[in-house]
């Protein structure tokens, strides 16, 4: 278990959180704080079972730890020190957990490459720290199981550490893949084309952060929105690792500028002058493929697949995925639903839920190329808020030639995205197969 920084540093002139709040960041911390020093207490007198389990609980955390130091502003070396620290301390809480726990805990894995947090120890480690042994030690944190396993973050790693294999095969994370494979076909590409394709990605990384927090104005008051600590640190991983020129979004806000700055001054050519100039990881790259789309006009699909296809806008992989979750008529509504929304073709969220709901607007308007959805600025939260998005999102959609379908759903928002010029179709396959729509007006009431 890492332990508390000896020096917890002072920001370096502000936060690096751009809609942080000190006060929440210092509330926070020292309460990460206490907990660790209370744990630190009691651990050796608790049964071998309760030690094991905290232990492996306290994988996340010691990484989110490091993590919220980088947003509230403590110094680079010292956050240097912090990385290396709780690398250190994971190998020697995982090593023990292995050895004590038995089969229960061999597969444990405190570093996947699928969550945002393991991206962020990556880039203080392998960024900041300029021991040469410290990279392929954090390798030891990582899994070789396929299911524990990402493409983009075993790429980034290898450039640091070219002694990390890349697997044959990787099994798609569809929370990771929104905003990792971006990445990947931007590193696919010719050297003198990357820098263009990244800051291509960081115009949208803010939206695809929705799901984990990001708003465009998050409100600290009582009972409403967390902190949202989080950068592109995959990005400046894939910046330092293949030399790319940032100079076309150095300046955004989630962009982590200065330890990029930090690797170029201290560590490549230091530790790293081994690496030939945009080596990256030494090995060629799949870029995945573009969805692929069909003319909804000219398609083949009949029936369920039909009505599916209608709803993805064409998008034939997207339709198969949903094919595949639901099988064939009869189909349970539920189920439709999840597989839909699953599959980012639909809205399903629960009534009160307005973040996963402007989450989902942001996902299915990018999808289709429509540009950036102005939310409203009122009502605040709650049910109303959902109604008002809604209502709001139908407007704008009908000015780019869709139309906002409803499903009746009880207890929740389900609504699909339809071309003006196929709703009749869709309409009636939906009356085929016993899926009710609301009327317009009737849809998105509070």
């Amino acid at each position: 278990m890492i332990q508390q920084s000896s020096s917890t540093g002072q920001s370096d002139s502000a936060m690096r959180d751009p809609q942080g709040d000190l006060h929440q960041y210092a509330v926070m911390l020292d309460v990460e704080i206490r907990s660790r020093e209370k744990m630190a207490r009691h651990l050796p007198g608790l049964p071998l079972k309760q030690v094991l389990y905290r232990l492996a609980a306290q994988f996340w955390e010691d990484q989110k730890y490091v993590l919220y130091r980088y947003g509230q502003g403590v110094p680079l070396a010292v956050l240097a020190q912090d990385a290396a620290a709780c690398t250190r301390a994971m190998l020697a809480d995982l090593q023990f957990v292995q050895r004590e726990g038995g089969e229960l805990y061999a597969g444990i894995c405190p570093v996947e490459g699928a969550w945002r947090w393991n991206y962020g120890l990556a880039a203080m480690v392998l960024l900041l720290a300029d021991d040469p042994q410290l990279p392929a030690a954090f390798t030891g944190l990582m899994s070789e199981g396929p299911d524990q396993r990402t493409y983009l973050f075993d790429l980034l790693v290898k450039a640091f550490v070219p002694g990390r294999p890349i697997a044959a095969h990787y099994h798609p994370n569809r929370y990771a893949l929104p905003w990792s494979e971006p990445v990947v076909r931007a590193l696919a590409l010719p050297p003198a084309q990357q820098g263009a394709a990244l800051a291509r990605h960081m115009e949208n990384w803010p939206r695809l952060m929705r799901p984990y927090g990001w708003k465009p104005a998050l409100d600290f008051s009582p009972g409403r929105d967390r902190l949202f600590c989080d950068f592109a640190f995959e990005v400046a991983l894939a910046v330092c690792g293949w030399d790319i020129d940032d100079s076309g979004f150095a300046h955004h806000p989630y962009y982590p500028r200065d330890l990029v700055a930090w690797y170029r001054a201290r560590i490549r050519h230091g530790r790293d002058a081994w690496r030939a100039h945009q080596a990256g990881a030494g090995v060629g790259i799949a870029a995945p493929p573009l969805p692929t789309a069909c003319e909804l006009a000219g398609s083949t699909r009949h029936g369920l697949a039909r009505w599916i296809e209608l709803a993805a806008d064409g998008d034939q992989d997207a339709t198969d995925a949903v094919l595949e979750a639901v099988g064939n008529p009869p189909v349970d509504l539920d189920e439709l639903a999840c597989a839909l929304g699953d599959a980012d073709i639909a809205l399903y969220a629960d009534i009160e839920d307005d973040e996963t709901l402007a989450a989902q607007i942001d996902a299915v308007s990018a999808a289709r190329g429509l540009g950036v959805f102005d939310e409203p600025a009122a009502p605040p939260s709650g049910r109303a808020r959902c109604s008002a998005l809604l209502r709001a999102w139908e407007a704008w959609l009908a000015e780019r030639g869709y139309r906002l379908a409803a499903a009746e759903l009880e207890g929740a928002w389900h609504a699909l995205v339809v071309r003006t010029a196929c709703i009749g179709e869709f309409q009636a396959l939906a009356g085929t197969f016993a899926i009710a729509l609301r009327a317009s007006g009737e849809a998105f009431k509070d």
